[in-house]
């Protein structure tokens, strides 16, 4: 009798990007079922990013019975179940130990235009962003570090986000660069995204609006201006804020590699590096400096595998200096490669493990959410432009032939352009309006601590 080779999702990861999936301000959850699966079905993640299995994953892979399949929206690991009819648990069971890690290489030229990154790796940087089902916020299926709230001490980009500390939590985004500072400068942040819900509207049954970070959809013709009426209103829950940030960036280290120790204020001691996920130690190089000379230790990994390591440095007495301390990402390939991330999976525990307490399949979903770019949309026009009330756009200053609108608005690839209110004094009861495109991301250029889409056009006819 012919065996039965079945297999199961041990786990997905869907990735997704607010410039594919919000309409302008409006996050992807807060969209109207229609125009969430218009958005769905022009996503796909290999239109700007390929992920990819390093060397070691793919062995690994082979070996446990699982495989790699990636999608539109993401990438899922299958495995083999036990033979055993009704069984879900896998053939070959995993050590709690087991890391997978895969690759993220940058496809679209333009991602970094449209994708809010703060100091955006490069083929050349000694920076990596660092995803896992093993971070501080497992239990809420996301693989980046869950938002900070705001650093004092700390300079913030254009872009850059913080929460705050209210139940649901706020979301700040930068308007321009900032910090350090005491508290938030009120001019450099905004509350995003803007509410779209008017208790004097009328609403249609399914209907969906957004209030103080929570999602609500009518469940009645006319539903009221009331969100707590369970009867007319259904709760979808609060929006998640979670997106990449600095916080999930990490050095990323060759197998061979150099420490400089010239500020540890020690000439011996010893360097010591563990793996993260299990605090075992894999390497421990003692060194001794002369008086002059250079203070750096030459360090060798080749042989140990890829992933998440601690390098501590220890005093003669065997004491951690802390300020020496760091986390680094170890894989020769992400260097060869030029990769900007890598994300590691593993057994886990908790709401997101692969497996429950008797070792069935429960096939958590991740996700890993990338930020949209917001800039002030700046048009050129051959001559001045006359503006009436009510445009989204405002002059340049000394420069009539060249509007900007007065705030930073979300690059997306679905949304409405900027009103451009003429209001000619000669034709008066005439809604002379016309709607300005949106920008390309290809055009974006950083200008007093700001960023800006350049938009060219020919003279408006009204």
């Amino acid at each position: 009798m012919p065996i039965s080779i079945r297999y199961r999702v041990l786990c997905e990861v869907s990735i997704q990007h607010a410039y594919f999936l919000h309409v302008g301000s409006l996050p992807f959850e807060a969209l109207s079922p229609s125009l969430k699966n218009r958005a769905l079905r022009n996503f796909r993640i290999s239109d700007f990013l390929e992920i990819i299995p390093t060397a070691e994953t793919s062995a690994r892979l082979s070996g446990m019975n699982m495989r790699f399949k990636s999608g539109d929206q993401g990438f899922l690991i299958g495995v083999r179940i036990a033979d055993a009819a009704g069984t879900d648990k896998p053939f070959l069971t995993p050590d709690p130990n087991l890391r997978l890690h895969f690759g993220i290489r940058v496809k679209d030229p333009l991602f970094f235009n449209y994708t809010s990154l703060p100091e955006n790796p490069t083929l050349t940087s000694s920076k990596i962003y660092c995803f896992s089902n093993d971070n501080t916020d497992r239990n809420a299926g996301f693989l980046t570090q869950k938002l900070p709230g705001f650093l004092s001490a700390r300079s913030y980009q254009a872009g850059e986000l913080y929460t705050d500390s209210a139940t649901p939590p706020n979301l700040y985004e930068a308007i321009r660069n900032t910090g350090p500072a005491g508290s938030p400068v009120a001019a450099d942040w905004r509350r995003i995204p803007p509410d779209n819900f008017n208790a004097a509207a009328n609403y249609h049954k399914d209907e969906v609006v957004l209030s103080q970070n929570v999602v609500y959809k009518a469940l009645v013709e006319n539903p009221g201006s009331n969100l707590s009426n369970i009867a007319n209103w259904q709760n979808l829950g609060p929006l998640s804020h979670q997106y990449v940030s600095h916080l999930d960036k990490t050095a990323l280290f060759p197998p061979q590699f150099q420490v400089d120790l010239s500020l540890a204020g020690i000439s011996t001691g010893t360097v010591r590096i563990t793996l993260k996920a299990s605090g075992a130690v894999v390497l421990s190089v003692p060194f001794t400096f002369g008086a002059t000379g250079p203070k750096t230790v030459a360090l060798s990994m080749s042989g140990l595998e890829e992933g998440l390591y601690q390098l501590d440095v220890l005093n003669p007495g065997n004491n951690v200096l802390p300020a020496q301390s760091r986390t680094f990402m170890m894989s020769g390939q992400a260097v060869k490669q030029g990769w900007i991330g890598m994300i590691s999976l593993g057994p886990s525990d908790g709401d997101q493990s692969w497996f429950d307490g008797a070792g069935a399949l429960r096939s958590p979903v991740y996700a890993l959410r990338f930020f949209n770019r917001a800039t002030r949309w700046e048009y050129h026009f051959p001559k001045a432009q006359t503006i009436g009330s009510g445009a989204g756009v405002v002059a340049v200053p000394g420069k009539q032939d060249t509007l900007v609108t007065p705030d930073p608005i979300p690059l997306t690839r679905f949304a409405s352009g900027v009103q451009l209110q003429a209001d000619l004094p000669g034709t008066p009861g005439v809604n002379e309006s016309v709607l300005l495109p949106l920008p390309d991301p290809q055009r974006i250029r950083q200008e007093n601590s700001q960023w800006y889409s350049d938009v060219f056009l020919p003279n408006l006819s009204l």
